[in-house]
């Protein structure tokens, strides 16, 4: 198991009437490690115990410590990426990811899903080489 040592943050908000809650890390530095990872990997987990208002029920949320430091902070680990934000809505929790060119986001995810085969995950990679994404996120959601 791989363990993020950064400090993270959390911010309990709302979206269209429903709960959004956001974790990133602390004193976070969009600018420089864009150039080392210019590509944002978006890693989706369908909750399958979820509340009617979308969030993972308390105890299932628990059961899935060891599952969410495993994709938090793997990247970091292996010096292939950097967790910035991870967002629980409506059912899913998305993990935002920047990793470098080279990453084979399939080979992680096949990993993941041997290991934790209850779980279901889904993924896209989009270039973003100016970290645009989490910048104007964080301006919209996490400074206000």
């Amino acid at each position: 198991m791989s363990h993020d040592t950064r400090t993270w943050r959390t911010k309990q908000t709302t979206n269209d009437g429903l709960p959004l809650f956001l974790r990133y890390p602390e004193n976070a530095d969009f600018d420089s490690q864009k150039s080392s990872f210019p590509v944002l990997a978006v890693i989706t987990h369908e909750l399958s115990k979820v509340s009617p208002n979308g969030l993972p029920e308390p105890e299932y949320n628990d059961s899935l410590l060891e599952f969410d430091s495993e994709i938090r902070g793997g990247f970091e680990q292996l010096k292939i990426g950097q967790t910035v934000l991870v967002e629980t809505f409506g059912g899913k929790r998305k993990y935002y990811i920047y990793v470098a060119p080279e990453v084979c986001l399939d080979e992680i995810i096949v990993s993941l899903s041997k290991r934790y085969p209850h779980e279901r995950l889904s993924w896209s990679v989009h270039p973003d080489s100016e970290w645009s994404f989490i910048k104007r996120y964080a301006k919209e959601w996490l400074l206000t």
